[in-house]
């Protein structure tokens, strides 16, 4: 098991130093920055802003430059969106929350400005098929925005107008940068915005990036991560990254009475007696499960990212069972 482990958004691993000797104002940089944004605005055929920030700024970037007093309908049906919503509510009353999709094609006419969802709730480990409201959105010209952040690129990206995504999560990159993607055809829109002041102008951001640029100093190490992890992200990959992680998913096949959520991956979220013991009972293993007692009640999560050393889960299937055993799962 590598021993050099990055605890930030993964964890992930860390195998090179990296020495950084020209600025962020450098033609070095724009070098940088131009094959980077060449390379996941191939992959996705769409055009890509880099937000020095948390994926969460991303959203608010996104919520601050074109949602200020629109007409909103939001699918919240975890922590995520939950969060979300609370940020759209800063910038518009005219909001409508549902937690489903049957609920949401009631509201999506022309009265609806734009849509927005979560695709991975990692909150309670639930995926929301977005690709039919993305389509009727489509047609009655609603701009739809995704949060793909930990979803990209174990599941399908949708056709949205406007997605999220971070350079860390499942594409693996240096936290935390948000990276916000949207379809040439809604360029003009978002030009078009009202000019946010500060950082959390869209409209500043593309004007930078024509010129392989930032409005503001960057993380050169996050780009120069993110551009040796999207240089392995190929379709290829990508179907080996998902045979690795369902593979890994398998060895908790027989504990399907106590998982939750559609899917595993990118985490597990499995129901508990209780939350205390079951703390203090994989803290003796050096484990730090995750838990919310707002939006997780009676359940804990555990990371399930793609690690290639199949020991780490053979250990937690371990440790849930003899959990299970000692009645605390």
């Amino acid at each position: 098991m590598n021993k050099n482990l990055f605890f930030a958004s993964g964890p992930l691993p860390s195998k090179i130093n990296i020495e950084i000797a020209y600025s962020h104002r450098s033609q070095k940089f724009k070098d940088l920055f131009k094959k980077c944004k060449l390379k996941l605005e191939n992959q996705l055929n769409r055009k890509v802003l880099f937000i020095q920030g948390s994926a969460s700024l991303a959203i608010e970037c996104i919520l601050s430059s074109i949602t200020i007093n629109k007409r909103i309908l939001i699918i919240s049906n975890g922590q995520f969106g939950e969060r979300s919503s609370e940020l759209f509510k800063k910038y518009s009353k005219k909001i409508i929350i549902v937690n489903n999709e049957i609920d949401a094609k009631k509201y999506l006419n022309k009265k609806i400005d734009f849509f927005y969802i979560t695709q991975f709730e990692t909150s309670n480990s639930k995926y929301n098929d977005c690709n039919n409201l993305v389509k009727i959105c489509k047609s009655n010209k609603i701009i739809s925005i995704v949060d793909c952040v930990s979803s990209y690129p174990y599941y399908k990206h949708p056709d949205c107008d406007i997605s999220i995504l971070s350079s860390a999560k499942q594409i693996g990159g240096l936290p935390v940068m948000g990276i916000v993607t949207y379809k040439p055809n809604i360029e003009r829109i978002l030009l078009d915005s009202n000019e946010y002041p500060g950082s959390l102008s869209l409209k500043k951001y593309i004007i930078y990036a024509r010129e392989n640029q930032t409005p503001h100093t960057s993380l050169i190490p996050q780009f120069i991560s993110l551009l040796r992890k999207l240089d392995k992200l190929n379709k290829r990959t990508i179907n080996k990254q998902k045979e690795l992680i369902n593979s890994n998913s398998k060895l908790f096949s027989d504990l399907k009475d106590i998982i939750i959520g559609e899917q595993i991956s990118p985490v597990i979220t499995f129901k508990v007696k209780d939350i205390k013991k079951c703390q203090l009972f994989f803290k003796k293993y050096n484990i730090e499960p995750y838990y919310n007692n707002k939006y997780m009640q009676n359940t804990i999560q555990c990371g399930m990212y793609n690690y290639s050393d199949k020991k780490i889960y053979i250990r937690l299937h371990k440790i849930i069972k003899d959990a299970i055993k000692k009645g605390i799962i």
